[in-house]
């Protein structure tokens, strides 16, 4: 029963970075904003070309945290269409990186 509880919350933990991970490096990918904040880098990149790569190396790990966040949290309390909704951020997350490789080769 604890090992349970603890790997729900480790999940859950998990699941919240992954969301808040999203909205820091999907809004500058949306707003394609072109600033860069280390011009005399070795690569300078520009925010929204940063963020988007972001995006599609934590693309697999939110998939993998939001279908075990669907597999164990709330399964005995939650109906399944509200459950659902724990895959939103990995489809979110999908569509934004589609978005910045269709933009970034076709550019």
């Amino acid at each position: 029963m604890k090992d349970e509880k603890a790997l729900k919350w480790i999940v859950g933990a998990f699941n919240v970075l992954g969301i808040a991970c999203l909205c820091r490096f999907g809004y500058p990918l949306t707003i394609h904003d072109t600033r860069v904040p280390n011009p005399d880098a070795m690569l300078p990149v520009a925010n929204w070309d940063g963020g988007g790569f972001a995006l599609l190396i934590g693309l697999i790990p939110l998939w993998i945290v939001n279908i075990l966040a669907f597999k164990f949290i709330g399964k005995d309390r939650v109906k399944m269409p509200a459950r659902l909704l724990l895959l939103l951020p990995g489809a979110i997350c999908s569509v934004l990186v589609a978005y910045y490789l269709i933009y970034s080769f076709t550019m």
